[in-house]
């Protein structure tokens, strides 16, 4: 639940700030997350 709260805030400021360079970090970490989420999940 927490991995959800923190991937949907995540996304809302990745949405708030699409026309900037800013956007280009929060994908960066978007992925980094989502790579960590599925490797975790393949190991339970």
């Amino acid at each position: 639940m927490r991995f959800e709260t923190l991937w949907n805030e995540v996304n809302d400021a990745a949405q708030s700030c699409v026309d900037s360079d800013a956007a280009f970090t929060y994908i960066a970490l978007l992925h980094s997350m989502d790579q960590r989420w599925r490797f975790l999940r393949s190991m339970n």
